[in-house]
């Protein structure tokens, strides 16, 4: 009998091992790569095949330890969140929705099954440690690599095609000429940059030491990794999350916090600043000017550097003729101008809707439900697209945690409230994003939401996690 429970603790350390670390390749994969389709077996990535195992290797332990989670308000809403998307799937096949958007939709709430690992495997302060890591360095990787692009396509300009090509390939995100030799580098996880951002505020306001003054040196490259991803919803999230995450943090009443919370802001803006003055003058091309244009229109519709016109046409891809595919010069006008098109198509997609809320507010219309001009499935307004297949309640559900750890930060119920308040600004960028796009139903946002609802149950019972 005794042999037999130190085999069955063996066999289960081993499958939580496992887990575990299936997890954190999951969670690097999710902090850069986007879709996760630099590496594949055939139709399947590493993140879909590391996503299951994780959930099968993590299974047997979840249902030994149901018993401690049941309860955990966070897996209550979970579970009925579920239960009303079995209910949506139901009511989606009986109003006769496109089986094929109803697949669609199935597959991308798939990855709330990685709330089974993360509340299996993240039980150890070494755990946190490491997850933390995890998502510190893979948000690290993706800003070098972002970067690295910029720099190779200022100074090496027929290296475009061959990154295009890669980037087709493999799915990263966006990498597009703008004009004036600007280019459009979004990468689809750029949401984790400012994770890593958040991270680095958090290691160097609450324990200054060589490693975390080192993290510094990244912050300028954060910056301007994010802004030429030119993507407003990224801007504004990781903006606002910004200014969240500055007012918890002002509640603590500790003066060393709030100095060095204070001297790292103010030192983010004048080496960033110092950077992008840099990186412009030595590509003589108006990279801020044209995040603002794009950002803020109404706001900047001339910039001090408009006068510039630079050919952009040596950065595209060659016919087979092998000239360059051809671009206006004032070609920054002509990429606002298709943010203008884009914009009246989201006006249409959002009034749709809201149109189809209004049927069936409370229960929203099934799974699968498509408005006209999306007939082959919503890319964009994930809020609204919920609600409308899902109901408000559907919304409420699925959003109840994140409120509940506002709650609980305002309340102090975390033994480490400040690295509480850091996850909660990273989570808040995902939902401010997914008001535009679909963050919250995919790898990406479920993988982040998994971990912070892991790491928030270890936070209400166990000590504090700094000194990092």
């Amino acid at each position: 009998m005794y042999t037999n429970r130190i085999n069955k603790n063996c066999v289960s350390y081993c499958l939580e091992t496992v887990a575990f670390w299936l997890f954190c390749i999951i969670i690097i994969d999710c902090a850069f790569s986007g879709s996760g389709h630099w590496f594949r077996f055939g139709n399947l990535s590493l993140r879909m095949i590391t996503g299951l195992l994780s959930v099968i290797f993590a299974l047997p332990i979840f249902l030994r330890n149901l018993r401690n989670l049941k309860n955990s308000v966070g897996i209550i809403a979970v579970f009925c969140f579920l239960l009303l998307l079995v209910y949506a799937l139901f009511n989606g096949i009986a109003r006769k929705n496109p089986i094929s958007l109803i697949v669609l939709d199935l597959r991308g709430f798939f990855w709330l099954g990685l709330l089974i690992v993360s509340f299996s495997v993240i039980n150890t302060l070494e755990r946190v440690k490491i997850v933390l890591a995890c998502l510190l360095f893979g948000g690290l990787f993706q800003v070098l690599i972002i970067n690295y692009i910029n720099l190779l396509l200022i100074f090496d300009k027929a290296s475009f095609s061959n990154i295009f090509a890669l980037n087709e390939k493999i799915e990263l995100g966006l990498i597009n000429p703008v004009g004036h030799g600007i280019f459009r580098i979004f990468f689809r996880s750029n949401l984790y940059m400012g994770i890593s951002f958040f991270l680095i505020l958090y290691r160097f306001i609450t324990n200054r030491n060589s490693i975390n003054d080192s993290l510094l040196f990244f912050v300028p490259f954060i910056v301007i990794a994010i802004l030429i991803s030119f993507t407003r919803s990224t801007h504004f999230s990781i903006g606002m999350s910004l200014i969240l995450f500055s007012v918890l943090v002002g509640r603590e009443r500790s003066s060393k916090v709030l100095n060095n919370l204070g001297f790292l802001l103010i030192f983010t803006l004048l080496v960033s600043l110092i950077y992008i003055i840099t990186i412009q003058s030595i590509s003589n091309k108006n990279i801020l000017g044209f995040a603002m244009q794009r950002t803020m229109p109404p706001l900047f519709k001339q910039t001090p550097l408009d006068f510039l016109v630079i050919d952009a046409t040596v950065f595209l891809p060659k016919k087979d003729n092998d000239e360059p595919l051809k671009q206006s010069e004032d070609d920054h006008s002509g990429y606002l101008l298709a943010t203008v098109k884009s914009d009246k198509f989201r006006i249409t997609t959002k009034s749709e809707l809201c149109n189809l809320i209004k049927l069936h507010p409370i229960m929203g219309n099934g799974l699968g439900s498509a408005i006209p001009s999306r007939g082959e499935g919503t890319n964009e307004y994930f809020i609204l697209d919920l609600i409308a297949k899902m109901g408000v309640l559907g919304l409420l559900i699925f959003i109840f945690p994140s409120f509940l750890m506002l709650y609980r930060i305002l309340t102090n119920a975390y033994s480490d409230q400040l690295l509480m308040i850091t996850l909660f600004a990273g989570l808040s960028s995902f939902f401010i994003a997914s008001y535009f796009n679909p963050y919250m139903n995919s790898a990406l946002g479920l993988t982040y939401y998994s971990v912070i609802m892991a790491i928030e149950r270890y936070l209400l019972a166990k000590p504090k996690i700094s000194p990092m």
